[in-house]
């Protein structure tokens, strides 16, 4: 082996030299390597782990958000009806009453005619009385007494 370059003591002492730094490597170095591979898969494994629970968290909040957007419409709109039904049941009312207030003014206004027409024949009575006691005294200043009571009883009568 020599003829052809290769020293057998060179070759065992490289032999040594490998065996040696395996050991070292194994030994020393190699488990810490595992350790440090160990700790990174499993800090990937956490990490991905919590991204999905990230990601699971957010779908459900989004999810419940749309329902809240949903739920909040669907009370709105109900709102919204409630509303114009009671805008329309006020409405209503406030038309019956101007209706009811119109023909309470309507009642008065017959009632207050009526007592001027019942106050103007009064009246006019009076004046009719009135005159036909001035017409009845002329009258009997004219005739004599006799004929003056019999004219007034008669008078009395008719009215």
């Amino acid at each position: 082996m020599e003829a052809l370059g290769i020293e057998p003591k060179l070759i065992l002492a490289n032999i040594i030299s490998f065996l040696l730094f395996f050991f070292v490597m194994a030994k020393y170095v190699y488990p810490f390597f595992l350790k440090w591979m160990d700790k990174e898969a499993r800090q990937l494994a956490e990490t991905k782990e919590n991204y999905e629970k990230s990601r699971q968290e957010m779908e459900e909040v989004d999810k419940k958000r749309e329902d809240l957007l949903q739920k909040a419409k669907k009370d709105i709109n109900e709102l919204l009806t409630e509303a114009k039904t009671e805008g329309k049941e006020i409405l209503r009312k406030a038309e019956d009453n101007a209706v009811k207030n119109a023909e309470n003014v309507k009642i008065k206004a017959a009632k207050e005619i009526e007592s001027q027409k019942e106050e103007i024949i009064s009246e006019a009575k009076k004046q009719s009385v009135e005159a036909a006691v001035k017409i009845v005294s002329k009258i009997m200043s004219d005739l004599d007494q006799k004929n003056a009571h019999d004219l007034i009883n008669k008078a009395i009568k008719e009215i």
